[in-house]
Parts: structure tokens; C-alpha cells; sequence
């Protein structure tokens, strides 16, 4: 006779308290794990063959404006780069390299392939307007990256160049 007692009532609402408690989770998605993978860095290379091959008559129109490019970069690095008026002459010819590969009407099926040859000069373009405007503000550390910058954007110039079969282009 000391047995203590519940109501019944009482026994049933913690039995479905204690059940619901048990299946209870975290429904908070930012403790899981993604269910989608980050998106790959893009490839610039041709899809095809097709966009890759462009015709002679096109590369000879191209392989000249390179060439003074680069001629112009040349002359402009012959010596040390320690002023800000050489920087911006190194975006210029960049921006005008741009501006007049652009001008030139690409092949349809090369069209893709074309816009990022010509965008690896207008990142050229704006790698040495940075710079430039680094020098600016008073950075003449900045003049430090000149040659890594230019190696940068030559190197992506000449691998296009290589892929589409700007053979001035290509020899840098």
C-alpha cells in the first residue's frame, strides 16, 4: 500500500512528451554539409575545334596589332619602370590593343574564343591602372609588381594566342 499513484492522464502526457522529445533533431540547415558543390572556376580555352581554328585571312589581321603591342610594351620596360606616366602608357597600350582587336569583325563560330583573347588585354589594361593608381596614393612599392604583372598578362596573351593560332601573338 505506499505505491504512489499517477492519474492516468497525467502518465499518458509524459509518455507522448518524452516520445515527441526523442524524435526531435536540429532542423537548422547551416549545420549541414552543402548539398551542391561550389561552382568550378571557368575554363578559357575552346569548347571546340571550331572555335578555336580561325581563318588565315582573320589571323593575319590580328598577328600585326600584336606585334606593335608588344613592340610598344618592349620599349616602355626597356629600363626599370620607376614613374607613374610609364605605368599609364602601359595601360594604354593595352586598352588601345583592346580597342582595335575588338574593332576587327571575328569569324561567327569564333566569336566566343575572340572576346577573351581580347579581354586578356583589357585585364592587362586594368592590372597597370591599378598599379598606377596604387603609385598614386603613395605606394611605390607597387613598382615592385610591374614585372610579375607583365609576365601575368603576357603569359594569358601568348596561351590564347597559342590555342587560336596567333602565331605573332604567341611569340611574345
Amino acid at each position: 500500500m505506499g505505491a504512489c499513484r499517477l492519474p492516468a492522464g497525467l502518465v499518458v502526457a509524459l509518455a507522448i512528451g518524452l516520445s515527441l522529445t526523442a524524435c526531435g533533431g536540429d532542423n537548422d540547415p547551416s549545420a549541414e554539409p552543402p548539398t551542391t558543390a561550389p561552382p568550378e572556376a571557368a575554363d578559357t580555352r575552346p569548347s571546340s575545334a571550331t572555335e578555336a581554328k580561325f581563318p588565315p585571312d582573320f589571323v593575319q589581321q590580328v598577328d600585326p596589332i600584336c606585334k606593335k603591342a608588344q613592340t610598344q610594351v618592349d620599349k616602355l620596360v626597356a629600363t626599370e619602370v620607376r614613374d607613374p606616366e610609364r605605368l599609364k602608357a602601359l595601360a594604354n597600350v593595352y586598352r588601345d590593343t583592346a580597342t582595335e582587336l575588338e574593332g576587327l569583325k571575328a569569324p561567327e563560330q569564333n566569336r566566343i574564343a575572340y572576346g577573351r583573347f581580347t579581354d586578356a588585354f583589357r585585364d592587362g589594361e586594368d592590372l597597370f591602372e591599378r598599379l598606377e593608381a596604387e603609385v598614386g596614393r603613395g605606394d611605390s612599392s607597387a613598382y615592385q609588381r610591374v614585372t610579375s604583372i607583365l609576365d601575368e598578362v603576357n603569359t594569358d596573351v601568348e596561351s590564347l594566342a597559342t590555342d587560336y593560332g596567333f602565331q605573332e601573338c604567341a611569340s611574345g
